[in-house]
C-alpha cells in the first residue's frame, strides 16, 4: 500500500468520499480499493464490523442473486473493500433515486420509500439488507447508504448496489462493555419503518428459513473468528456473541408468521 511507512496519509484528494470516518481509494494487487480507518477515539471497531458483517451476507446471499460488498482486514484498524462499481456505471443513492422519480424522502412516507424502492428490482435484496441490519443491530442504514448501479450512458439502472456500509453496528449501538439481556430491545431505524421490530415484520422470514438456522449454528463461531484480533476482554466478546444468538433466536421464531406492513 501507498503512504508513509505503515501509516497511510488521507491527505489526498481521493478521500473526499461522504461519511463518519476517513476513508480513501488505494491500489491494493491492482485492484481500486476503498480503505476506511477505525475511530480509535471511540472504539467502535467499525472496521471489524464491516468484515463480521461480510461473513453473515455470505450466508444470506447464498441461495439468491443479492450481491454485498466483500470487506476484509487490511491491518489494524483498517479494512478495504473492492471497487463495485465498473467502467461506464455509477452509484445512485436510495435517496437520489427517489428524488429523480418525483418522491422528495422528507415528503414521503417511510411505507412510500420501501414500495418505490422494490419496483425495479423487487424486494429480495432489501429483505436481505434488513436481515444483516436487525441481527447486527445496524444504526446508520440511512437513504445513502444503499441504492442502485446505473449504466452512465443511457441512465439506465442495472441492478441493485451491492449491499455495503455496515461498520455502524455491533458495539457502535452500544459501546463497548458487557451487555445485559437487551434482546428485545428495539432500535431506531432509518429507512422503512420508525424501530428495527417494525421493520422486520417487512421481510418474509419463512422465504430464509435456511439461512437463518444456518446462521443460528455458526453466528457465534463467526463472531469469535472475525473479533479475535480486537483486543477485548473475554467477557466482552462473551456478552456480544450472546447478544447476537439471541437475536437471531428471536428471528427464528417468526419464521413462519406472514409478511405486512406495520409503520409508525
Amino acid at each position: 500500500m501507498q503512504g508513509d511507512g505503515n501509516i497511510i496519509s488521507f491527505m489526498s484528494p481521493t478521500s473526499s468520499t461522504d461519511g463518519m470516518y476517513p476513508k480513501k481509494w488505494i491500489i491494493i494487487d491492482g485492484f481500486r480499493t476503498l480503505l476506511k480507518v477505525r475511530n480509535f477515539d471511540r472504539h467502535f471497531y467499525d472496521d471489524i464490523s464491516g468484515v463480521f458483517a461480510s461473513q453473515i451476507l455470505r450466508v444470506l446471499t447464498s441461495k439468491n442473486r443479492v450481491k454485498y460488498a466483500d470487506y476484509f482486514t487490511v491491518e489494524n484498524g483498517y479494512c478495504g473493500s473492492f471497487n463495485f462499481v465498473k467502467e461506464g456505471q455509477n452509484l445512485v443513492s436510495a435517496y437520489r433515486y427517489l428524488l429523480h422519480i418525483g418522491e422528495d424522502p422528507g415528503y414521503t412516507t417511510k411505507d412510500q420509500r420501501y414500495h418505490s424502492l422494490i419496483q425495479p428490482f423487487g424486494h429480495t435484496w432489501l429483505d436481505v439488507m434488513m436481515i444483516l441490519d436487525y441481527v447486527v443491530f445496524n444504526i446508520d442504514r440511512h437513504l445513502n447508504n444503499f441504492g442502485f448501479i446505473q449504466n452512465s450512458d443511457t441512465g439506465e439502472l442495472l441492478c441493485p448496489a451491492p449491499i455495503f456500509d455496515t461498520g455502524s453496528s455491533i458495539f457502535a449501538a452500544f459501546g463497548v462493555g458487557a451487555k445485559d439481556d437487551i434482546c428485545n430491545k428495539d432500535f431506531k431505524a432509518r429507512t422503512f419503518a420508525s424501530t428495527h421490530n417494525l421493520q422486520i415484520k417487512l421481510v418474509k422470514l419463512s422465504a430464509y428459513q435456511d439461512e437463518l438456522m444456518e446462521l443460528r449454528t455458526n453466528i457465534k463461531s463467526l463472531f469469535y473468528e472475525t473479533y479475535k484480533s480486537a483486543e477485548l476482554k473475554d467477557l466482552v466478546l462473551s456478552s456480544m456473541a450472546q447478544l447476537l444468538q439471541e437475536r437471531i433466536e428471536f428471528l427464528c421464531k417468526d419464521l413462519h408468521k406472514s409478511k405486512h406492513s406495520m409503520f409508525t
